[in-house]
């Protein structure tokens, strides 16, 4: 997926959204709201993140804002931290099963069987990524498979 995919989208939300409703997103402080909204009038994604990109907003940060706007992540709704397990050796299995009981942070190997609130914005973002592929087949296939094995 491209950023200018998402684009049309995220200026939607940015030229129609209040401005308060924008400042409860996760990452937007320190007034990016404002610069976002005024480089919505950009016609193309690269115009938009060449206006949008200063010594202070990094392109990565634009990019990372510009996608919690989308998604609507909420300051107040931060989500627990997890480790998504994608893949594995054989060894990488054998290490995991020793030290799985002292990791700090759950460690969700098969997303199925998670608690929904836990990877809920995992689903979200998996789900706006196959959208904007127009592979509407795979929504939720991310999230019944087990990770991969390599061998």
């Amino acid at each position: 997926m491209s950023f200018s995919s998402a684009y049309p989208y995220l200026r939607y939300r940015l030229l129609s959204d209040r401005n308060e409703s924008l400042t409860v997103i996760n990452s937007v402080t320190e007034g990016i709201e404002n610069r976002l909204r005024r480089a919505a009038f950009e016609e193309t994604a690269e115009d938009f993140l060449r206006a949008t990109t200063t010594k202070r907003y990094s392109t990565s940060r634009v990019r990372r804002t510009a996608m919690q706007i989308l998604l609507q992540f909420q300051k107040k709704d931060q989500p627990e931290n997890h480790l998504r397990l994608l893949g594995m050796t054989k060894q990488g299995q054998a290490y995991l099963s020793t030290i799985k009981k002292e990791l700090s942070l759950p460690l969700v190997s098969t997303p199925s069987k998670a608690s929904q609130e836990l990877i809920q914005y995992d689903i979200q973002a998996s789900r706006l990524y196959h959208l904007l592929e127009g592979n509407t087949a795979q929504l939720d296939a991310p999230f019944s498979a087990r990770p991969l094995l390599y061998f």
